[in-house]
């Protein structure tokens, strides 16, 4: 005969392995969340000012909203960094950057969407390899986060009707010079 705490354990265990498993688990279900057409356009207009031939990039984007604080940390009245503000939506955007990053997660990028000097690899070399988050669309402005090898930036891109998605500046939390002598 079998004993009732045995039973207990079994469906506990499966219960269990069922809920970590499940696809309403928050994590799981964020990190399948596709990135819209329109965030694949900002990623596009950024890997088209890039010189490089062939670009490797993580094929999962960075999920780390700490970048944000960073960006409101660097804002002044005119601008964050060496970037002017031109308008009145750009602060008024990158304010409401907060409200938002509970949002950003992980994803998986589609190789389909990027282009084809895209290469997306798996390996976590960071002296060969990018690193991106989704882009976050305010109104007409646009907020990504990059990491390469010798600087890290938020680009800022900004929506023209007629040209699409245009870089309007970065701000840089690291940044490697290189002096030569």
């Amino acid at each position: 005969m079998k004993s009732p705490l045995k039973h207990i354990l079994i469906f506990s265990f499966l219960l269990l392995s069922w809920i970590i498993s499940s696809p309403l688990n928050g994590q799981t279900q964020n990190t399948l969340d596709p990135i819209s057409e329109e965030q694949y356009e900002v990623l596009k207009a950024f890997f088209s000012n890039q010189k490089a031939n062939r670009i490797k990039l993580h094929y999962k984007t960075i999920g780390d909203p700490s970048w944000i604080d960073f960006l409101l940390e660097e804002k002044w009245e005119k601008g964050v960094q060496l970037c002017s503000f031109k308008d009145e939506m750009l602060p008024a955007s990158i304010e409401q950057l907060p409200e938002l990053s509970s949002q950003l997660s992980q994803k998986f990028l589609d190789k389909r969407m990027l282009g084809a000097k895209i290469k997306l690899t798996k390996k976590l070399d960071k002296e060969t390899v990018q690193f991106i988050s989704e882009p976050i669309i305010i109104q007409d402005y646009a907020f990504l986060l990059t990491r390469e090898y010798e600087s890290h930036a938020v680009q800022i891109y900004h929506y023209d009707p007629a040209r699409g998605w245009k870089y309007e500046c970065s701000a840089y939390s690291y940044y490697v010079i290189s002096c030569y002598g």
